[in-house]
């Protein structure tokens, strides 16, 4: 752990609870994203606005999501990751008590920009507390890990969700998200340990960003896995934003229905992950990327040809991608690892711009690939496919070097 003894930087909380609360930090933007999908008909009706507004309460959320990540890791670099976790929690507590009393789709938007502040904070800060803590192949492990616990969050967020709305009001499903943050930000401020044994008090001078700018860029590793972890992030939101199209144009699938389908996709990440850890401590962190990739590329063929022979359905579709969910985010997690683990010094502001990095790659990706693809079924295995084949090609393709930190 970075030559460091535990107890350094862990008085009151085991590494491993360490490891759980940053899944969670990561869950919140799964939470936040995946449980607002079943209220897009309500939205519509209650504020008279058109669904593209609706909508637009993800598209804004993910936006601020991208560009706060940018900057929150070089910031916590500066000022500690406790104090910057805590305040990314309490904004995004902020947009979510607004999204619950906005009058307005206008104010509704402001409050899903807020609360995409706080995610991205989550995500970065996430990634920066675990490479302050581990290296090499327990970096990886650690990551797979957090990643398994955040995919309980594409699992229960569309099932607590449909389960509000057929009880309650559809703001109800905010009030679930600020009971969900506050508890993150109680646990923050009671026993969450300052994982930063180091604050660098030049990092947000400019010289110093451009000098960690060349240090991540000018690592073959890391400028390798960042490109990649951009495609990877593709798929995943090309997920997110296609399959609800999928499944009503295909099967005649929404809302509620569409929940418990869009849920059972999150145990495939769950099963990945457990997969992932015990593969890169037999193995190695790029053998288990390749390994992942290669599943990808095989299940969206599968999509392709299904969907093609005419024998698709909505059971069998979803099993081919509970199958593509056990693999995409062990792509995603690795990369992440295999990024930042040169770069323990500038741990912050790597996760920044990795995060940053591969939101907007994976931002362009989709609105260039969504409106080709439609709810056609074998559109959407065929862009699958394409992306899948690039990740395995790119990671066939490297070679580590000696020059280079691998994390084995």
């Amino acid at each position: 752990m970075n030559g460091r003894h535990p107890q350094d930087f862990i008085a009151e909380l085991t590494a491993r609870a360490i490891v759980i609360f940053c899944g969670l930090l990561m869950t919140v933007g799964a939470f936040s994203i995946d449980s607002t999908l079943p209220t897009f008909p309500f939205i519509v009706a209650d504020f008279s606005t058109g669904w593209d507004n609706a909508e637009s309460t993800v598209s804004i959320f993910m936006l601020t999501a991208g560009l706060s990540q940018l900057v929150v890791g070089t910031v916590s670099d500066r000022y500690g990751r406790r104090i910057v976790i805590q305040i990314g929690l309490a904004v995004y507590l902020a947009g979510a008590v607004i999204a619950v009393l906005a009058p307005s789709i206008e104010l509704l938007l402001v409050g899903r920009a807020l609360q995409g502040v706080g995610a991205g904070t989550g995500w970065v800060l996430a990634r920066a507390i675990l490479r302050d803590l581990f290296a090499g192949k327990e970096l990886a492990r650690n990551m797979a890990l957090s990643t398994a616990v955040f995919a309980f969050g594409p699992i229960v967020a569309p099932l607590v969700s449909a389960g509000l709305i057929l009880l309650f009001p559809w703001r109800s499903v905010f009030v679930w998200m600020i009971v969900f943050a506050a508890f993150l930000l109680a646990v923050s401020l009671w026993r969450l340990p300052e994982t930063l044994a180091r604050r660098d008090e030049a990092s947000l001078r400019p010289a110093a960003l451009a000098a960690n700018m060349r240090s991540l860029l000018g690592n073959r590793q890391s400028r390798h896995f960042l490109l990649m972890a951009g495609i990877a992030n593709t798929m995943v939101f090309l997920i997110i934003v296609g399959l609800p199209r999928v499944y009503e144009f295909n099967f005649g699938i929404s809302g509620p229905l569409f929940a418990v389908y869009f849920a059972v996709h999150g145990v495939g990440i769950v099963i990945g992950q457990i997969a992932n850890r015990r593969l890169i401590h037999r193995f190695e962190t790029l053998f288990a990327t390749r390994l992942a990739a290669g599943v990808l590329l095989a299940v969206s063929l599968a999509i392709v040809a299904v969907a093609a022979a005419g024998v698709a359905n909505a059971v069998n579709v979803t099993a081919l991608f509970v199958g593509f969910a056990t693999c995409y985010l062990i792509v995603y997690a690795n990369a992440a690892a295999l990024t930042l683990d040169p770069h323990g010094d500038i741990a912050g502001f790597a996760s920044s711009f990795f995060g940053f990095f591969s939101q907007t790659i994976a931002a362009i990706g989709v609105a260039l690939l969504a409106p080709l693809v439609g709810g056609d079924l074998v559109g959407f295995g065929a862009a699958l496919s394409m992306l899948a084949t690039i990740v395995l090609a790119s990671l066939l393709a490297f070679r580590a070097a000696d020059t280079y930190r691998y994390a084995k």
